[in-house]
């Protein structure tokens, strides 16, 4: 597992509308080295523009791309004043049915750049994070590949379990339709997600594991030696516990059958995007 540095915790901006800068990070520089960061949101007004900020400081040549996933909260109004106060930052604000795998799947189709970096609204990272993680990636030949997390907070449970996380993920890539990755970072060659049909929007739980293992049947699937922050609180509607012991049920059932068992889909309550499961 990559060693990953401390994260120093980032506020939300408060006044969105007093930066007006313009940076590397620009639509005239629509070239083959284009990045397509898509983000899907859902009621993300807590966490959206610190995201954003993050990606702007990187400094690399990116669009991103923005696809609010039915958000009842501020989410759309935040990130159109976002666009409006930074003209010379390529922000685009997309609309999708309600799944993630929907969004992401949209954020897919309209994207310009050679690669995509799926984020959830909720992740953070280092600075050089971009530059580094697309490095990698190049030097692995992968088409595409997924990230280890690290958690938000010292907690010794939510290091734990995004360490057993990791480690499955890095195992479960040497294994015979086996590959795995957790969707909250993901990074992949443009043409070659279309290539695999994008993300099944007809399952609501492990969409990113049926992603991975797609990948690895078509191509050359990785974990890129980056680190990706990821927010624990979304675990406080299904817990963290059953989370782990739903994933690692689901990691077996879909190795050893190729499909997720419907027990599995129905007693996850909801997803982070208000899927609920009957």
């Amino acid at each position: 597992m990559p060693s990953c540095g401390i994260l120093v915790s980032l506020n939300m901006t408060e006044n969105i509308l007093n930066n007006s800068d313009v940076d590397s990070c620009s639509v005239e520089q629509l070239n083959d080295s284009l990045l397509s960061v898509v983000i899907p949101t859902h009621n993300e007004e807590k966490t959206i523009i610190a995201l954003l900020d993050l990606i702007k400081a990187e400094g690399v040549p990116c669009e991103v791309i923005i696809v609010n996933n039915g958000s009842t909260d501020n989410t759309e109004r935040l990130v159109t004043a976002y666009q409006e106060a930074r003209p010379g930052f390529s922000v685009r604000l997309e609309q999708s049915e309600l799944g993630v795998s929907n969004a992401r799947n949209r954020g897919a189709e309209v994207a310009h750049g050679e690669h995509v970096l799926f984020l959830d609204a909720d992740t953070r990272f280092e600075p050089g994070f971009i530059a580094a993680a697309l490095e990698n990636f190049k030097l692995q030949g992968l088409d595409a590949a997924g990230f280890d997390l690290v958690p938000d907070n010292d907690a010794k449970v939510d290091r734990l379990m995004l360490y057993v996380c990791n480690k499955i993920q890095n195992l479960m890539k040497h294994v015979p339709g086996g590959a795995t990755c957790i969707g909250a970072a993901m990074l992949v060659k443009t043409e070659f997600h279309k290539k695999i049909g994008g993300f099944d929007s007809n399952i609501k739980f492990c969409e990113d594991m049926k992603w991975a293992k797609m990948a690895a049947e078509e191509g050359d699937f990785g974990i890129v030696d980056e680190c990706v922050v990821f927010d624990m609180s979304r675990f406080r509607t299904n817990g963290k516990a059953s989370f782990i012991i739903r994933h690692l049920r689901n990691v077996f059932s879909f190795v050893f059958t190729g499909d997720f068992s419907e027990d599995l889909k129905r007693e996850y309550k909801k997803d982070r995007y208000g899927n609920k499961f009957s």
